[in-house]
C-alpha cells in the first residue's frame, strides 16, 4: 500500500475532498483497489499531491473514506426518537428505500469482488471496512427498530435479528438477478414499492406492540 506524509497546517477544502472521493470511487470500483495510485486519483479529481495527503495519510484512509461514505448514503438521516413524529414504518420505509437505491446502482456490484479480494490478501482491512461500512448502516437500522420499541410502536424482538429479517426483505431475490445480468436495475418506483412491501410484511409478522 502507498504512504505518504500527511501535509499539516493547511486549510482543507471539502469541495476537493469530495472530488477525490469521486475520483476514487470510479477508479476503485473500475480498476481494483491495487491498480490506483495517488497520481490516478489527483489526475482525475485535478487536484495536486499536497491536496491528496492534506486530507488521506495514504491510499487505506482513502478507502476507508470512500466506504464511509458509501455507508453514509444508506443511513444518512435514517433515525427516529422519542420526540420524533415521523412513526417506525415511515422511518423503514425511508431506510429500505436509501438501501435499495444503494445495491440498485450498477456501479455498487463492483465492490463485492473488491471487498473479497481485500479479505483473500489483507483480511484485516477487510475486516475495518466492515465496521466503517456494512455495520455502520446496519447498526443504524437497528436504533429504528429499538427506538420503535421503546416508543411503543413494536413489540419486543431482538433488533440484529430484525435487521438480519429485513435485510433479506427487501434484498429478495432480484439482485442475484441483477448480479447475473437477468434483469434490469430496480427503477425508483419500484424501489419504493419493494421498501414498503418489505416493512410492511416485517411489521405484519413481528406486530405492534398490544396489536
Amino acid at each position: 500500500m502507498e504512504t505518504g506524509t500527511k501535509t499539516r497546517g493547511r486549510p482543507r477544502d471539502p469541495a476537493k475532498r469530495e472530488a477525490m472521493l469521486d475520483a476514487a470511487r470510479t477508479l476503485f470500483l473500475r480498476q481494483g483497489v491495487d491498480a490506483v495510485t495517488v497520481d490516478h486519483v489527483t489526475a482525475a479529481a485535478r487536484v495536486s499531491r499536497d491536496t491528496y495527503y492534506n486530507n488521506f495519510e495514504n491510499r487505506d484512509a482513502l478507502l476507508a473514506a470512500v466506504i464511509a461514505r458509501e455507508s453514509e448514503r444508506i443511513a444518512g438521516d435514517a433515525f427516529l426518537d422519542d420526540d420524533h413524529a415521523e412513526g417506525v414504518r415511515e422511518a423503514l420505509i425511508r431506510y429500505g428505500e436509501r438501501f435499495l437505491r444503494f445495491l440498485a446502482d450498477p456501479d455498487a456490484m463492483g465492490w463485492e469482488p473488491m471487498i473479497l479480494h481485500l479479505h483473500r490478501h489483507r483480511p484485516d482491512l477487510a475486516r475495518s471496512f466492515f465496521d466503517i461500512g456494512p455495520r455502520r448502516a446496519w447498526r443504524a437500522l437497528e436504533q429504528i427498530i429499538t427506538a420503535g420499541q421503546r416508543r411503543g410502536d413494536l413489540s419486543p424482538i431482538d433488533p440484529a435479528q430484525a435487521v438480519n429479517d429485513l435485510i433479506g426483505l427487501w434484498q429478495g431475490s432480484w439482485r442475484v438477478e441483477l448480479v447475473y445480468g437477468c434483469r434490469a436495475p430496480l427503477d425508483e418506483g419500484e424501489v419504493q414499492r419493494r421498501a414498503r412491501q418489505g416493512v410492511d410484511v416485517f411489521l405484519g409478522a413481528v406486530g405492534t406492540k398490544g396489536g
